[in-house]
Order: structure tokens, then C-alpha cells, then sequence
């Protein structure tokens, strides 16, 4: 599990080659985040329910339709988002395989990993007895 920073991919190649990757799914949101807060902008008339269609579209079908809809979205109009998500997603088709990853048991989210290390290792470095104690 991963953000999906260019870095990381030759990490993990002179690490573990065969290793699955998977896209943090909260990653791949933000760059539709995006797209819909630049479409809104540009006045573009986007449903209400159109980033939850599409966050829905990826998690349970994959990212060919989620393409698809931004490529013709991005024939409307210009909206640099919807060009930097087709970039990010096309370099990474194989880490947005969400239905593969779910059906495999796997996390397709980071949160836990993340929130255990706020919570145990910040607690431990940062914490009131992280220096030890004063014996007087």
C-alpha cells in the first residue's frame, strides 16, 4: 500500500519486484476531489452525487469506466485536473485494481497504518514521560 510517489515504484523494484502494489484508495479520491472542485469552478455542470458515483465506480468496478468519464470530460472543457488524474491514474492502472484487492482481502486504505503510527509511535516519542523521569 502506497501513495503512489514516483520514488516508491524504484524502491519497491530493488526491494520486492513482485510485489503487489496497491494505490491508497484516499489518494486516488484526491484526484477526483479535484476534478470536481475544478469542474464546479469552471462552471461545468457536474452532479451532486458525481465524485461518490465515480469514487464507487472505482472501488467496486475498477478504473476503466472512471477513465472513460474523465476522458470525455476533459473533451468539454479544459480542466487541467482532469489531465494531471488521467496522467496519475494511467502510470498506475495496476495499483487501482480496488475489486481484485477487496476480493482478495486486502486493504485498499492506509488510515489503520497511519493512525497506529500517530497513535503509538508519536505517543511514545512525543509523550510526557518520552524523556524518562527526574528521581530526586
Amino acid at each position: 500500500m502506497q501513495d503512489g510517489a514516483q520514488w516508491l515504484q524504484g524502491f519497491v523494484d530493488g526491494h520486492r519486484h513482485d510485489a503487489v502494489r496497491i494505490l491508497d484508495f484516499a489518494h486516488a479520491a484526491q484526484y477526483l476531489r479535484q476534478v470536481a472542485e475544478q469542474g464546479k469552478q469552471a462552471g461545468h455542470s457536474l452532479p451532486a452525487r458525481w465524485l461518490s458515483i465515480l469514487l464507487h465506480q472505482l472501488k467496486h468496478h475498477g478504473p476503466i469506466r472512471v477513465l472513460a468519464h474523465l476522458e470525455r470530460l476533459g473533451r468539454r472543457g479544459r480542466l487541467p485536473a482532469v489531465g494531471d488524474a488521467l496522467r496519475y491514474f494511467g502510470k498506475r492502472l495496476h495499483q487501482l485494481q480496488y475489486p481484485d484487492f477487496l476480493a482478495a482481502r486486502w486493504p485498499i486504505g492506509s488510515g489503520m497504518v497511519e493512525s497506529a503510527n500517530k497513535v503509538v509511535m508519536q505517543a511514545r516519542l512525543k509523550g510526557g514521560n518520552a524523556l524518562g523521569t527526574q528521581q530526586g
